[in-house]
């Protein structure tokens, strides 16, 4: 029994001493980043380690690099090669750190690139086990552990660049860096692509290539700023920028440029914490209790040239693959507008026959030319459309809107060309809306979308709260 108790107050000592504060005066920039109320997408860093107290950690982790995560709910720090994540608050001028993981394991993705979206926290790549990985690993907070992602190829990233774009919700990543000791070559055999740039779409896990670009050999640092990757060279303080959406590498001007060199120089080694909120470069050094801020306008940039050569180094396999495809494409498309044409007819109770495809004019154009009306417990949708009526109320009840990819798995859509998605959610949704217009008599439409406050070059569909009530009638 005295056993059983002591190993209680042990565990119970043990876990409780994740969460005390520590007699450690909470940095300037570390203040700065506990006081944000919003998510930074990448904080970048330079020589940072030691900031999680070596008391926490196995031994050997001490001297590991960290790296630190803001969330919208929080600040979190990790430790590099590990799924290590502590919880970084402020409690009287003293920080504490509160363990979040219940990792067991370690050693798999050294020096990965780390980043957070909204509550989302992010691993992608990183070297371990003999070998560099293209994983991408986010925090699931149910299970307090680390958990995969599918992608649809994996590219290997160790020690690279990378960029967020947060609202696109786009990681782009400068080189794959191939690691592999199970292979009996030597290294410089691998494909390590530094100059390639790829994209990878997170919602859809689907990777793109983009191009090449030359990387400078000098001593510099990327930063993840709002219009691309900012460069800071710190031998000739030269500031530049990689615009990957507009394909555009750009200079700082002279001004702007000279402020920030001046304040970056005053630091000696240099800052260890860099970040982005909003237009606003932060830095500072936790060490040295140091913060400074400078406003930065993609304004303040010149244009230099073009940043990627798009199609550089394609061999002739790729350029035969891609032939392959377009091909295939184009006799789907053929086969699609056999098939549409080749429809069954479609017989009603007078007789009369009609394609598939003229079943919804046909019913629409009753309505519009007779003056007809229905009741809410009659119905001139099909099936198909009630189910995707049904789909979109149980999501607006939820208060949940639709992403155009959810909207275009319902349509059947997924995976075909963006200009057959386009043209059918466009027909169903005319559809959908003419009917409710004139059969029910109704003067505003069923179905609404608007701007994705993600992305605004994308749309989210939902059923419009006023037609609840009618909904359920008519789906009864």
């Amino acid at each position: 029994m005295t056993r059983t108790i002591f190993l209680l107050v042990l565990f119970l000592t043990i876990g409780s001493s994740y969460a005390q504060p520590l007699h450690k005066p909470v940095s300037a920039i570390i203040h700065c980043l506990l006081s944000k109320d919003r998510s930074i997408p990448v904080i970048s860093h330079l020589h940072f380690d030691h900031f999680i107290p070596a008391s926490l950690l196995s031994r050997g982790l001490e001297d590991q690099p960290q790296y630190l995560l803001r969330g919208r709910s929080g600040l979190y720090a990790g430790v590099n090669g590990t799924g290590i994540l502590f919880r970084v608050s402020d409690s009287a001028g003293s920080l504490v750190f509160d363990r979040e993981d219940s990792t067991v394991y370690q050693g798999h993705d050294f020096y990965a690139a780390n980043f957070a979206l909204n509550d989302t926290l992010f691993s992608f790549g990183g070297y371990g086990f003999w070998r560099s990985n293209g994983l991408l690993r986010y925090f699931d907070w149910g299970a307090r552990e680390w958990d995969l992602l599918p992608t649809d190829k994996e590219i290997p990233f160790y020690k690279g660049t990378f960029w967020l774009d947060p609202q696109a919700r786009e990681l782009y990543i400068i080189g794959s860096q191939f690691i592999n000791d199970g292979i009996s070559t030597t290294q410089s055999d691998l494909p390590n692509e530094t100059a390639v740039v790829r994209k990878l779409n997170l919602p859809a896990g689907r990777w793109s290539e983009l191009g090449k670009i030359n990387l400078p050999k000098d001593d510099f640092i990327f930063l993840n700023s709002p219009w691309g990757c900012l460069i800071i060279n710190f031998k000739t303080y030269s500031i530049g920028l990689l615009d990957f959406t507009d394909n555009q590498a750009l200079h700082l001007q002279k001004r702007p440029y000279e402020r920030l060199a001046q304040v970056i120089k005053s630091y000696g080694a240099g800052p260890d914490v860099y970040f982005f909120s909003d237009s606003t470069l932060y830095f500072g050094n936790t060490k040295g209790n140091a913060v400074d801020s400078i406003q930065i306008s993609k304004n303040d940039f010149h244009y230099d040239k073009p940043l990627m050569n798009k199609g550089e180094g394609r061999s002739p396999v790729d350029l035969f693959g891609w032939l392959l495809i377009i091909l295939a494409f184009l006799a789907a498309m053929g086969l699609l507008l056999k098939k549409r044409k080749t429809k069954k007819n479609l017989v009603y109770d007078d007789g009369s026959s009609r394609n598939s495809a003229e079943t919804d004019t046909h019913t629409l154009r009753s309505i519009k030319f007779t003056g007809q009306r229905v009741s809410q417990s009659e119905s001139v949708y099909n099936e198909f459309e009630k189910q995707l009526i049904r789909y979109l109320l149980k999501k607006g009840k939820d208060e949940i809107p639709v992403t155009v990819e959810e909207f275009n798995r319902q349509l059947g859509l997924a995976g075909k060309h963006e200009s057959i998605q386009k043209k059918n959610r466009n027909d169903i949704l005319n559809t959908i809306n003419q009917k409710w217009q004139l059969g029910y008599g109704e003067n505003g439409p069923l179905i609404l979308r608007k701007r994705s406050d993600f992305d605004k070059r994308s749309f989210e569909y939902y059923l419009n709260p006023a037609y609840f009530e009618s909904c359920e009638k008519l789906l009864e």
